[in-house]
């Protein structure tokens, strides 16, 4: 791969939270790992 590595942004989405459970955020530094969890809430297509 030639150049700078590609831009991108991270969006963190959370539904239904209550005041008990909001969100924290923090910074990150340019090419900071983040690591990614998937969580399947509907059963799978067939």
């Amino acid at each position: 791969m030639e150049g700078p590595p590609p831009y991108c942004d991270l969006a963190i989405i959370y539904h239904k939270n209550d005041i008990k459970t909001l969100p924290k955020f923090r910074d990150g530094a340019i090419g900071e790992l983040v690591k990614m969890y998937v969580i399947a809430l509907f059963p799978p297509y067939r």
